[in-house]
C-alpha cells in the first residue's frame, strides 16, 4: 500500500517516495510507528509537562528537520491514537505529544 519499511518514519518513506501525506480515513491500516518522528531531541524552552515528562518547544529529528510543539495526540476510545486527527506534516513523539514541521524559514 505504501512503500515504507518499519525501520524509517513516515516522513522519510513519504520523501522517498514523493507521495501526498495519506488521506484520512485511510490511516488506521497505516502502523503508528510511521507517524512517530525518528530520534526526537529537545530544542528549545520548555513549554510544559504530560505524563510527568517535558514538553519541548520543538524537536529536531535523526535528520536534522525541526518540528514545533502542536499539542496533546487525540486518542481513540480504545486508548490508540487517532491518526486520522493528525494534519498533514504533524508528527507523534512520546509520550502522545504531535509535532508540526517548521517552516524553511523558521
Amino acid at each position: 500500500m505504501y512503500p515504507v519499511s518499519p525501520r524509517i518514519d513516515m516522513s522519510r518513506a513519504l520523501q522517498k517516495a514523493d507521495t501526498h501525506w495519506p488521506a484520512r480515513g485511510n490511516r488506521s491500516r497505516i502502523p503508528v510507528d510511521y507517524f512517530m518522528l525518528l530520534e526526537p531531541q529537545p530544542d528549545g524552552p520548555t513549554v510544559g509537562f504530560y505524563a510527568d515528562q517535558e514538553i519541548a518547544a520543538a524537536v529536531i529529528d535523526a535528520d536534522g528537520r525541526r518540528y514545533l510543539y502542536a499539542g496533546v495526540a487525540p486518542r481513540l476510545r480504545s486508548g490508540r491514537y487517532d491518526l486520522d486527527a493528525l494534519r498533514e506534516d504533524e508528527w507523534l513523539v512520546e509520550p502522545g505529544l504531535v509535532y508540526r514541521g517548521a517552516s524553511p524559514t523558521g
